[in-house]
């Protein structure tokens, strides 16, 4: 058939086919619990039957989960020491912070900037590995931080913090997986924050309503990989222009001439307290903060649409910061 009945259907072959090949590989016996009905229930002779299953994103679901398992179990065969250094470093984080939560001990959970970093380290190792601990881990940090409906109580509009998108990166990530309509109205919701946070005279967002027009190099990592992401998947395709102009003022009017180094700090009305009077620059070059404007290039970056032309200046100022870091780089270490 055609149109999106069609298309439906194509996407379930796919699924099908893949799901097949995944739970024979395995023998069957080689998966437990919800997986391994999974594949019992949900495959038999490449046709879609048992009475769970409702429709065919429920299917696709269960043969992520097959998938999931798949790569746990392959992580699980390796000697620590052969593991990479970014596993490593995933799995003593998750140690230290058994509950995903990223805070004082006793302490609720909190959606917090700081959540966000950790839980962005967990994911992009889950990405590489496919270990389902990785995943299961993000979604029960983030779970008790969302209602059933999707909405955010600790999210407070009126602050206007950069910080508080950081999160919105595995909201879209469980989204991604689930389809649930929860993380859906969760996402939206920060998206929407977006749309409504204050800027500059020049179109630059506030890092926060209490730090009128100034722009910091980590807010962009805060905000930028998950408003491209939102707007690649339900197609913004309009948002690509106004998250290139935030990279374009920082490389504009925080870039040091000399060193081609990016202050830490801009303020569009040179109001704040440590800005230059005639250009509005921080007076620190900080590592730190180049290392998260140039994380937040690389994460934003695969959003855009290839043709988009905002694409083309991201990847030249990557480039153009990439090589002054380099020149500043200390030899020995």
């Amino acid at each position: 058939g055609g149109g999106e009945k069609g298309r439906k259907l194509s996407y379930l072959r796919v699924i099908v086919a893949t799901g097949a090949v995944i739970c024979r590989g395995l023998g069957g016996g080689a998966i437990v619990g919800a997986a391994h009905a999974g594949c019992g229930g949900f495959l038999r002779g490449n046709r879609i039957s048992g009475a769970g299953m409702r429709n065919w994103k429920e299917f696709a679901g269960v043969v992520l989960f097959v998938w999931l398992g798949w790569g746990a179990m392959a992580g699980a065969q390796q000697h620590p020491q052969q593991l990479p250094w970014s596993v490593r470093a995933a799995n003593a984080a998750m140690e230290k912070w058994p509950s995903g939560i990223f805070s004082a001990a006793g302490a609720p959970p909190a959606w917090t900037h700081d959540e966000g970093v950790l839980l962005a380290g967990i994911e992009a190792a889950w990405r590489n590995t496919v270990d389902r601990r990785d995943y299961l881990y993000v979604m029960h940090a983030v779970d008790p931080l969302i209602g059933l409906d999707g909405s955010v109580a600790e999210l407070k509009s009126g602050d206007h913090k950069l910080g508080e998108m950081q999160l919105g990166q595995q909201v879209m990530l469980l989204y991604g997986v689930t389809l649930k309509k929860r993380y859906f109205n969760a996402a939206t919701a920060l998206y929407q924050e977006l749309q409504h946070q204050p800027r500059n005279a020049a179109g630059g967002f506030w890092v926060a309503q209490n730090q009128p027009n100034v722009m910091t190099l980590d807010s962009l990592d805060e905000a930028e990989p998950f408003y491209a992401e939102y707007a690649r998947k339900f197609h913004h395709p309009e948002t690509f222009a106004e998250i290139t102009k935030q990279f374009v003022l920082m490389q504009d009017d925080a870039r040091d001439a000399k060193t081609g180094l990016l202050r830490q700090g801009w303020d569009d009305s040179k109001q704040a307290p440590w800005a230059n009077k005639q250009t509005g620059d921080s007076s620190a070059a900080w590592a730190r903060g180049m290392g998260w404007y140039m994380a937040a290039l690389v994460d934003t970056i695969p959003s855009y649409p290839a043709d988009d032309p905002g694409r083309k200046q991201l990847i030249s100022i990557l480039n153009e910061d990439a090589a002054a870091v380099a020149r500043y780089q200390d030899a020995k270490t």
